[in-house]
């Protein structure tokens, strides 16, 4: 349901404003109504920016930190949504204490010498790249009065010849093979000047690349020299993360400055919100009515000179929204959340989709062995992880579609996929049997018409949610809308099944049963016509319009039907591929089976669930909401202490 709200005006001494917005923020049940026009502020500008960068330093720090120091967390601890909590007072103090811009300067030159050294051991690495194939060079190439040495690559694939041409032409040459590598060989050749020409020619037609090698010296000596150097940027960069280490006592103290620091900066945007006059400031603000006592309790320990004034809700103001519902019908509160929240003058859709969406979903799956597995993980996640209440309701909503799953998975006999007729006779086979009221797989039209079925019944209690939510906010023209769609549909059905059943009474009658909601219809569809002549054709218009968003509405329900068949198909797909596996190949075969079964089904389980999810939402939202709520509510963001790292308490 939607929440009742409260616009209040807080009045109050100037001296009181820093109390008051801490007292806000500490209790966190006020959303405050922020200024359509801002008035600029520099000192609050300035505040801001100065905690902008203080939150921009700490978020490198925090990021330079995890890189650096690795946390062994356990896989629970991981998955945990749980937080760590905290006091105010305690985040406050270490915060306070932290010194940013110090730690900040240290990090930075950390960081430099670190970058500095991993510069010079990539150069390292690359000289000594350079230089391998050159290690078996003794001396560097050197020309004399009548000699010249020619180092560089050879191609493999011509290689052979090219050794072969060069001993055959020239006989006065010496050929040193120095490395071979998948680049080529490297040689060294040594020849008379006066072959200068014809040599060259032959590298030149056997695609020989002429290389210098790239050291002033002995190539040995100069690797030698290199690796001593490399061991010594490596070992100055292992200290340096060493060093590193000893900044992990400041993980969790950062964690605690930035959200000290957010919760600094969202006072001083709330104090650009405030209405001030010489002496005097007001906050206006909305609060759920039944916090109104809590309120003033707060701003009474600020001082008892603090005025709240309740305001008439006007109808310009456009309150925010905030639903909440009981227990079991909570987690359906995501998937509203998805389409967006209403209107606080509309109804909240959550206790009204919570049937059809979990039956919806548990159709698009149809597998009772999916179900069981999925109510299974959901609830023991919640258990195991020791998930807080607040983050349960994606969790107990899909546990909630595991038990419908398991209940019509069952009812359409389905099992993991298995291949009922397959199962030798017996009490495993019997008890299926006994559940299963219908084969999707045979029962194809059986299944289309159950799902039609449920959209025309979707698209009918749409009528009945508008007339519900006409009588709430007092809306005559959506009541009698409402009253007028609902008998015409149902009416509508009963003259159709009369007529396919050839029920005689029913067949007499249904021309009457249809012209009386007709009637209705082109009477409420027309009433904002002012002309007599016009306000028939404008009811058959509206009546065409809306027959033809009728049938467009409930053809789309035969999703649910595609992907329940999907789901079913691609598990005996799955199974039939690992039963292959494990006759085809022996022994190792059974262990193939296992993990194509356990892969196989968990991708199908969770690639349909998500399937199902997007779909049975998506009839909510396109075929289901339209009828009776426009949405694009503002959100309740109460002014609070909201952390990403902590429990806070007190």
């Amino acid at each position: 349901m939607i929440i009742p709200l409260q616009k209040i005006n807080i009045i109050a001494q100037n001296k009181y404003q820093n109390q008051i917005l801490e007292a806000l923020q500490s209790i966190g049940i006020a959303h405050i109504i922020k200024l359509k026009k801002i008035k600029i502020n520099k000192i609050i500008e300035q505040k801001i920016q100065k905690i902008d960068f203080d939150l921009t330093n700490i978020k490198f720090i925090s990021e330079f930190l995890k890189d650096n120091i690795k946390e062994k967390q356990s896989l629970k601890d991981r998955l945990s949504m749980a937080k760590k909590p905290q006091t105010f007072n305690q985040i406050k103090k270490k915060s306070e204490k932290l010194n940013i811009d110090k730690l900040t300067n240290t990090i930075t030159k950390i960081e430099t010498h670190l970058q500095e050294g991993q510069v010079k051991l990539d150069k390292i690495q690359k000289h000594l790249k350079e230089l391998a194939p050159w290690v078996n060079l003794t001396e560097l190439p050197q020309e004399t009065k009548h000699t010249q040495t020619i180092t560089g690559c050879a191609p493999l694939n011509k290689y052979a010849e090219f050794i072969r041409i060069l001993d055959y032409k020239i006989k006065e040459l010496s050929i040193e093979t120095l490395h071979q590598d998948a680049k080529g060989a490297y040689l060294q050749i040594t020849f008379l000047k006066k072959h200068e020409s014809q040599i060259k020619e032959i590298l030149a037609s056997h695609n020989f690349e002429i290389q210098i090698p790239p050291v002033k010296s002995n190539v040995a000596a100069e690797i030698s020299h290199l690796k001593k150097e490399k061991d010594r940027v490596r070992l100055a960069l292992k200290k340096w993360k060493k060093y590193i280490g000893k900044f992990k006592k400041y993980v969790e103290t950062l964690k605690m400055a930035e959200d000290y620091l957010s919760w600094q900066k969202e006072k001083l945007q709330a104090k650009l919100s405030l209405r001030k006059t010489k002496f005097f400031v007001s906050i206006k603000a909305w609060v759920k009515k039944k916090d109104l006592k809590s309120l003033k309790n707060a701003l009474c320990e600020v001082s008892s000179n603090i005025l709240i004034i309740n305001l008439k809700t006007a109808s310009r103001d456009n309150p925010p929204v905030v639903i909440e519902n009981k227990n079991f019908i909570s987690p359906f509160e995501s998937v509203t959340g998805i389409y967006g929240l209403p209107r606080y003058n509309e109804i909240d859709p959550t206790p009204f989709l919570a049937p059809f969406f979990i039956i919806f979903f548990a159709l698009c799956l149809t597998d009772a062995g999916y179900g069981l597995v999925m109510a299974i993980s959901s609830f023991a996640a919640i258990k195991i992880l020791h998930i807080p209440p607040k983050n349960q309701k994606l969790f107990r909503l899909l546990g909630y579609g595991g038990v419908f799953t398991f209940i019509i998975g069952a009812l359409f006999g389905g099992w993991f996929g298995i291949d009922i007729s397959a199962i030798s006779p017996g009490p495993i086979k019997n008890f299926i049997e006994f559940f299963r009221i219908i084969d999707p797989m045979k029962d194809t039209l059986l299944f289309m018409i159950l799902c039609f079925g449920l959209g025309i019944a979707q698209v009918w209690f749409a009528q009945i949610v508008k007339v519900i939510s006409g009588y709430k906010h007092k809306q005559t023209g959506a009541i009698a809308s409402g009253i007028a769609w609902a008998l015409f549909l149902a009416a509508a059905i009963v003259a159709i099944i009369g007529s396919g059943l050839k029920i005689s009474a029913l067949t007499n009658v249904r021309l009457y049963i249809i012209l009386i909601p007709i009637g209705a219809l082109m009477i409420t569809e027309s009433r904002n016509t002012k002309n007599l002549f016009l306000k028939p054709l404008v009811g058959i218009i509206a009546i065409v319009q809306g027959l033809i968003s009728v049938m467009s509405d409930v053809l789309s329900y035969s999703r649910l039907m595609a992907l329940g068949l999907a789901t079913g198909i691609i598990a005996f797909i799955i199974n039939t591929i690992a039963g292959i596996f494990r006759d085809l190949i022996p022994y190792a075969g059974w262990v193939i089976w296992f993990f194509i079964l356990i892969g196989g089904h968990l991708f199908n389980l969770g690639i349909n669930a998500l399937g199902g999810f997007i779909h049975s939402g998506r009839l909510q939202f396109v075929e289901f909401f339209p009828k009776f709520m426009e949405g694009g509510g503002e959100r309740f963001e109460p002014f609070k202490r909201e952390s990403k790292y902590f429990e806070v308490n007190g």
